[in-house]
């Protein structure tokens, strides 16, 4: 085997082998600045790279936009988010690729972006950069809040 087929058999197990990963990003720093609704939002995008056995038949990984919803609302709820809303969502497929190879195994790659409401103790965490006791009382606030108003608040996700 000479080194071009070597290193092309290597990209296309290393690419393989980490397919069907999703990776989240998601921005907290607003300034101060609420939405539109007068509360604070987090803005997350969720990039999921998958392959297709020629073209269309998925292989590795869901990148279909309902999967990758599917994924960003499970990431969302893990962090005990609500109240949320898709912005964008798309899925290229990279069938041109390299001629020939990408034919038969075909590289996608899936994007949802989405804003929502974190949960009062995440927020108080990030937000104030407080202490433990300082988010407890935060959410404590925020729960009486939703008491007088009828409402229920979730529990916090669990701590890492």
């Amino acid at each position: 085997m000479n080194a071009l087929v070597r290193r092309s058999l290597l990209v296309l197990f290393l690419a393989l082998l980490t397919s069907g990963c999703a990776f989240h990003s998601t921005a907290r720093d607003w300034n101060g600045r609420l939405g539109t609704e007068g509360q604070a939002i987090w803005y997350t995008a969720t990039t999921k790279v998958t392959f297709n056995l020629f073209i269309v038949i998925p292989f590795i990984g869901d990148a279909s936009v309902p999967g990758m919803i599917n994924e960003l609302t499970h990431e969302i709820e893990a962090r005990g988010g609500d109240n949320l809303r898709i912005v964008q969502g798309t899925s290229e497929n990279y069938w041109y690729g390299i001629p020939g190879l990408t034919i038969f195994i075909t590289p996608v790659v899936s994007q949802v972006h989405a804003e929502w409401q974190p949960h009062p103790v995440s927020l108080a965490e990030w937000a104030a950069r407080c202490s433990p006791e300082e988010a407890q009382a935060y959410a404590e606030s925020q729960q009486r809040e939703a008491d007088e108003a009828g409402e229920e608040l979730r529990p916090p996700p669990p701590a890492d």
